[in-house]
């Protein structure tokens, strides 16, 4: 490779081969030579965010995130590291709540929970990781841990309406009807789609609805 013979060698060039690398798929190659850019400037964001670019072509998620991580600690103002960080960061969460998805199905609480505590880690803003840690509570009869998650996915976003449902499965275990009413209205007034969720929050209501008004 021609660049290989320019000298002296600058971060600029190693830049230049570690790119004709990755166009050619040889992300090994393509990463050592960024690792050889960054260590002649480690300061600079922008390196970091195109060894994220590599990793991103190599499939490697964890690897992509240290690097936009790097970059982003480095310049908060590096735009397009921010932009794809926030990216990689939703990849990963959907990854993992593929994962846990399967583990749950399969009654495998334990390994469930561990998914999602690693993926809240990684995105603790993300709302649909407290709502499943809740519904894995939920399946074992675990109530104020469930409550617990469920009041946390509608925090961070309280348009969740499937809390909204779940708390007032809930509230009506603990005897609380009236509360569960509410719950059941706060669900039925957002825009769910689950039509097994909307009718039994609709026929609840009509049951509550005799006890307490």
């Amino acid at each position: 490779m021609l660049y290989e013979q320019i000298t002296p060698k600058t971060p600029d060039v190693y830049l230049s081969i570690a790119n004709c690398y990755k166009m050619t798929k040889n992300y090994d190659r393509a990463v050592a030579y960024m690792n050889s850019a960054i260590k002649l400037d480690p300061a600079d964001s922008d390196l970091y965010y195109n060894l994220a670019l590599i990793y991103l072509d190599k499939k490697d998620l964890k690897g992509a995130q240290r690097s936009l991580d790097k970059a982003v600690g480095l310049n908060k103002h590096n735009i397009k590291a921010v932009k794809l960080a926030k990216h990689v960061a939703q990849r990963g969460t959907d990854e993992a709540l593929n994962k846990a998805h399967s583990a749950f199905e399969k009654r495998n609480y334990q390994e469930t929970l561990k998914i999602l505590f690693e993926a809240q880690k990684k995105d603790p803003q993300e709302p649909q990781i407290y709502y499943y840690i809740g519904r894995t509570y939920d399946a074992q009869g675990k109530y104020p841990q469930a409550m617990e998650n469920y009041q946390a996915t509608l925090k961070a976003d309280r348009n969740f309406d499937a809390a909204y449902f779940a708390i007032a499965q809930i509230l009506e275990r603990y005897g609380r009807g009236k509360d569960a009413l509410e719950a059941y209205e706060r669900f039925l007034g957002g825009d769910s789609r689950d039509k097994d969720m909307i009718k039994k929050a609709q026929e609840r209501m009509l049951e509550l609805s005799k006890i307490y008004y």
